[in-house]
């Protein structure tokens, strides 16, 4: 299934899928090798979440991101 949505959009996604899955906070720490407070920090809105950690975010969450060029019109 494919769903259209912009950054804040996904952003949004991402926080609620991180919320609800039990661990993932700390797994996500751990893989990117940050503190889980940083992690807390942009599951709860207080700072974007970082392109960096995206890739440990999708394996975490077991989710793939598919990008596809903007239709005209």
């Amino acid at each position: 299934m494919m769903i259209w949505m912009n950054w804040e959009q996904t952003q949004e996604e991402l926080r609620s899928r991180i919320k609800a899955q039990r661990g993932a906070q700390a797994d996500i720490a751990k893989r990117a090798e940050v503190s889980r407070a940083t992690v807390s920090e942009y599951v709860n809105g207080g700072r974007n979440i970082p392109v960096g950690h995206l890739s440990h975010i999708l394996d975490v969450l077991k989710l793939d991101m598919t990008l596809t060029a903007k239709r005209d019109g």
